[in-house]
């Protein structure tokens, strides 16, 4: 009797079934569904995160994008309107300024 064998019953039924394929494309019969289904689920678990860990680190970079010091110089970090603020066209910044002198004298 195999080690799969003897503990059927405590696999889950995607490692059975996995088995189950390897076994068949080997050429061996495949291996019944156990009579009483002794599967118990581990409970999940929150294990802390190392920041120093390269995986937990590119993973923060992935969500949190690049940080601001990383960054090249002269890039801000932000944009206006989706433009990055270092590619803002001069004649767009003064249309810009204009609008806002337009908007600030309609207020008064």
């Amino acid at each position: 009797m195999t080690y799969e064998e003897a503990h059927w019953q405590y696999l889950s039924p995607a490692a059975r079934e996995a088995h189950n394929r390897t076994r068949q494309m080997k050429g061996y019969p495949p291996i019944p569904p156990p009579a009483l289904d002794l599967y118990v689920p581990k409970p999940p678990q929150i294990r802390p995160i190392d920041i120093r860990d390269s995986e937990a680190l590119a993973a923060m970079r992935q969500f949190l994008g690049t940080p601001v010091m990383g960054m090249p110089r002269g890039a801000e970090g932000f944009s206006i309107n989706g433009i990055d603020v270092d590619n803002i066209d001069p004649a767009e910044e003064a249309k810009r300024k204009e609008r806002a002198a337009y908007l600030a004298s309609l207020k008064r």
